[in-house]
């Protein structure tokens, strides 16, 4: 049979991360919940990224040992880095190769630096790295797959809207109307996160929240809902599922044996050789040339899309 082929005939769902990533998520909510909502801070601290060196915070911290200041891309990043190193820690990677490691395969200048092949330009949604959130850089680094909202589990990574402002999270679960956590149905009426949120608050910073679609906030509202999300999803009768990934962009980490790494930077290559062809000829510069150094700018981060709304709009 071939690989990633099941009995029926169909691509067979590639293992997950989602259990590493919950783990993540309680270990880091505990010691670094609380520190503040601040747009212009990446990372409550800076972290450590295997052999490869240190991932720094944006900012000198405001207390030591902390917790400090993020924002919600920046938080949910930083769970993803403590979640592979929580996994090599584990020893899943013992008797690996070093190529095959996570630290090789996504290298520390993914998380520091802010160009079109650094997976941290995408997740934070830089000017020109064309992202929709978290999901949609996952997919493009070979990491990971857009979902429909109704298929996720907890672990997974959500990036919605509201009208004029959204958020990136890890999703924890669905809530129906009376804030339990259900199975997906009809009844669902929100979900549960984990990220950076709260501008201005005194419990601002990582931590839990409830998610409620518009038309869905519980009353009385309490200090932990974060309503009028846009249902950008939509269920027929026969179960298909339609969804405007732009609005409500879903998806799921693998696990790192079924990374593709390498395919995804060759895919991004000739997409960016495409997209600045016409510019190089006009230039008389190589197009392979032209794109690598395309691929090598900096982007322009963009904080006032981090611009905290849950308090409502």
């Amino acid at each position: 049979m071939a690989a990633g082929a099941s009995r029926s005939g169909q691509a067979a769902e590639p293992p997950d991360f989602n259990e590493v990533i919950v783990r993540a998520v309680r270990e880091v909510a505990a010691p670094r919940q609380g520190g503040g909502y601040d747009i212009r801070r990446a990372f409550t601290q800076d972290l450590s990224y295997g052999p490869s060196g240190t991932v720094p915070s944006s900012q000198p911290p405001v207390r030591v040992p902390g917790p400090n200041p993020t924002m919600c891309v920046a938080a949910v990043a930083e769970v993803i880095i403590e979640a592979l190193n929580l996994y090599v820690k584990s020893g899943a990677e013992n008797g690996l190769p070093p190529e095959k490691s996570v630290y090789s395969m996504l290298p520390v200048r993914n998380w520091r630096n802010g160009s079109l092949r650094s997976i941290r330009s995408h997740i934070f949604m830089y000017q020109g790295a064309d992202s929709q959130g978290t999901a949609d850089a996952l997919e493009t680094f070979g990491i990971g797959k857009m979902r429909d909202f109704p298929s996720l589990k907890p672990g997974d990574f959500i990036n919605f809207n509201r009208t004029r402002t959204g958020h990136a999270v890890v999703f924890m679960g669905f809530l129906d109307a009376s804030r339990q956590e259900v199975p997906f149905s009809k009844n669902v009426m929100g979900f549960r996160y984990f990220s950076a949120q709260g501008q201005g608050r005194p419990d601002g910073g990582m931590g839990y929240r409830d998610g409620w679609f518009a038309g869905q906030c519980p009353s009385p509202r309490t200090r932990h809902d974060d309503c009028d999300i846009r249902a950008a999803y939509e269920v027929a009768a026969n179960g298909r599922v339609r969804q405007n990934q732009s609005l409500l962009n879903c998806g799921r980490m693998h696990h790192p044996s079924a990374w593709q790494t390498e395919k995804a930077q060759e895919a991004l290559r000739t997409k960016t050789r495409g997209i600045y062809q016409g510019e190089a000829v006009t230039r008389g510069i190589s197009p392979d040339l032209f794109a690598e150094q395309k691929l090598d700018e900096e982007l322009e981060a963009l904080p006032e899309r981090y611009q905290d709304g849950t308090l409502g709009e």
